[in-house]
């Protein structure tokens, strides 16, 4: 590990971010669970709480609104109330669920009353930065999780599926599809990888932003490579499809995450600029 990468600590235990990932990754993979990058999230959070303080299905928010994809509506609301000064639970009394690409989940909205009572949260300081590493990670591994299902079912359909008397896996044009949507999958598995190992900031966006930007492709080719029987709901390629779609659109937006990752490249840059001597580049 480079010095300048050792200077980003990691907010977050390692054992517990490989298991988050490798989790959601298996799952999604598996088809094994219903939102299990929600669940790994939850879970994280109801590991950093007393068993007792959390009496149900949490969401995270401000200003007493919150805004959650999720199977189920919300119990509680986790609230920072401002920087430093503490974290806080409060019951939620109904929230407003819209349908979604993905039918086995739900965006759960609404507000609290201002007057509902808030149980203090014993959350450490930078919880909210060890809430953004886990929530990167679990979105990108479930990401991940869904190409390679996806990766799979299209193998299978390709090695079965023939044409002009053999299996279209053999013609150059599928095998090379094939060969690129394995590259993608192994290319964002190996920012996933790479992130629950380091736990850092800077790995966990750029995870994130690796697999939003190539696993929905991968899905997409999928559907292709299934024919016009992939648009419909009757194959599971296609339920991975909505799967993938509703994983790369949860917040923040794309654009926001590179935004954040330009500049952590460019404190990494300034970092190593201040600590490495270049010849010929002293006054």
């Amino acid at each position: 590990m480079s010095p300048e990468r050792a200077a980003e600590p990691s907010p977050v235990d390692g054992d517990a971010l490989a298991e988050l990932a490798l989790g959601c990754l298996s799952a999604e993979r598996d088809g094994t669970a219903e939102w299990p990058a929600g669940a790994a999230v939850a879970e994280w959070i109801r590991a950093q709480l007393a068993p007792d303080s959390l009496p149900g299905t949490v969401a995270t928010g401000t200003g007493g609104r919150f805004d959650v994809v999720a199977v189920s509506p919300p119990d509680v609301l986790l609230e920072r109330r401002e920087p430093g000064a503490g974290w806080v639970l409060r019951p939620i009394g109904s929230a407003e669920g819209t349908e979604l690409t993905d039918p086995s989940v739900r965006r759960w909205r609404g507000a609290v009353e201002p007057d509902s009572p808030a149980e203090p949260a014993r959350l450490p300081e930078d919880a909210a930065e060890r809430l953004a590493v886990v929530d990167d990670i679990a979105v990108a591994a479930a990401l991940v999780g869904v190409a390679d299902r996806s990766l799979g079912l299209a193998v299978a359909h390709a090695r079965e599926r023939t044409q002009f008397g053999r299996p279209i896996a053999s013609f150059q044009s599928v095998a090379h599809r094939l060969a690129d949507m394995y590259c993608a999958v192994e290319l964002a598995r190996s920012g996933v990888l790479l992130a629950a190992a380091t736990g850092t900031a800077t790995d966990a966006r750029l995870s994130r932003r690796l697999a939003v930007t190539t696993a929905p492709d991968v899905v997409i080719s999928a559907v292709h490579l299934h024919g016009a029987i992939g648009l419909t709901g009757e194959v599971a390629v296609h339920t991975a499809l909505r799967r993938a779609l509703v994983l790369r659109a949860l917040p923040p937006h794309p654009d926001h995450v590179l935004d954040a990752l330009c500049g952590d490249l460019q404190d990494l840059a300034e970092r190593a600029r201040r600590t490495t001597s270049i010849p010929g580049d002293q006054p």
